[in-house]
């Protein structure tokens, strides 16, 4: 996956770069983007040839014929579920923007929507992981280790992410004004609800590796659908009257409640209770640590934010620590397999996998 995407990032640079020198305009930007996207299909083609048994598929026709059938199965239901993200996950809120609010609010929104989606994709790198992992424990015992992977998915999650939002939250303004200046300062209040979701919808990323680990996500195809059409309707309720702000409403709305479902329904899978006492304990730190970032925002010096912010991140630390939200497991796994690679021991992937959790 790492080659198939560093092949298409090189293939959409290239091709840019090719589209822009020729001045083709917008059709060129797009034909040159597909053309990058062709290239990491050819690559990923070529990546899954051998697990496939290509060419030799004539050999296993019987097994090969049911595996693709499930494997088509998946990928159509994927596939829309990928379309229905475009409303409920992407910026979809611009076009309504543009049909009701001015040029000033799109400009809001989308420079809000893409430093909170920041925090999100430091979110979907550690989630993603939960996928392969949470298919083979399925696999190799069916719900037994899912629930272990599934509950200390979301309590790493939000220790992760947790300090972060709310470090976020309380400096959106002065780093607004420092990066952007006065003028942009209507795009705080936007960016401010866009990370408080964040907090909530990274936790989606955990439910859903085990809504697709188990074969269920027929699921999240017909729940998304509701969604989406939920997710238009707060469009054109709160964008008309609010502008930005009432994009990152409905938006940020609408994904919460399909996280919140979703952790239900995982939940009613796995029958395993949510993680309150650590979430608790999570929050609760970070709002102490929030606290001296909290004063130095009120503050106008500036060169003493990160300071502040490495110091918040410490008492952070020490309160996880002390309220038993970091215990002597993840000592255990630090010291295994941390201090183990530093000494350029071979560890096995599925035992660090395993004992991550």
């Amino acid at each position: 996956m790492a080659l198939v995407s560093f092949c298409v990032a090189v293939g959409e640079v290239v091709s840019v770069l090719l589209a822009a020198a020729s001045h083709l305009g917008t059709v060129g930007m797009i034909a040159a983007i597909l053309a990058g996207d062709t290239v990491g299909l050819a690559v990923g083609f070529f990546a899954v040839r051998k697990a496939l048994l290509w060419p030799s598929a004539a050999l296993h026709k019987g097994r090969m014929d049911k595996e693709f059938r499930r494997i088509r199965k998946f990928s159509w239901t994927v596939s829309y579920v990928l379309i229905l993200n475009a409303v409920v996950w992407q910026r979809s809120e611009v076009l309504f923007l543009k049909w009701f609010s001015s040029l000033p609010q799109i400009a809001f929104y989308s420079i809000a929507f893409a430093l909170a989606g920041k925090l999100s994709d430091i979110a979907n790198v550690c989630t993603g992981t939960l996928m392969p992992l949470s298919s083979e424990a399925y696999g190799r015992s069916g719900l037994t280790d899912l629930r272990a992977i599934y509950t200390s998915g979301l309590k790493y999650i939000q220790m992760g992410i947790v300090p972060l939002v709310l470090f976020g939250i309380v400096l959106s303004r002065p780093a607004v004004r420092l990066v952007y200046g006065e003028c942009y300062l209507p795009l705080v209040p936007v960016l401010q609800i866009l990370l408080a979701t964040v907090a909530v919808t990274t936790m989606g990323g955990v439910a859903s590796a085990l809504v697709y680990a188990t074969d269920k996500q027929a699921f999240i195809a017909k729940f998304g659908t509701a969604v989406a059409l939920l997710n238009i309707l707060m469009d054109l309720i709160f964008i008309p009257r609010f502008g930005a702000i009432g994009a990152a409403i409905a938006n940020g709305g609408t994904q919460v409640l399909a996280v919140v479902v979703g952790l239900v329904y995982t939940k009613s899978i796995l029958s395993s209770p949510f993680p309150l006492t650590d979430t608790a304990r999570i929050y609760a730190a970070a709002l102490l640590a929030m606290t001296p970032v909290l004063f130095a925002s009120l503050t106008t010096a500036k060169l003493g934010y990160l300071l502040v912010v490495a110091f918040g991140a410490f008492v952070y630390i020490v309160a996880l620590v002390a309220m038993g939200a970091v215990g002597s497991s993840e000592a255990s796994f630090l010291r295994k397999n941390i201090l183990t690679r530093l000494q350029a021991k071979p560890v096995g992937l599925i035992a660090v996998e395993k004992d991550s959790f």
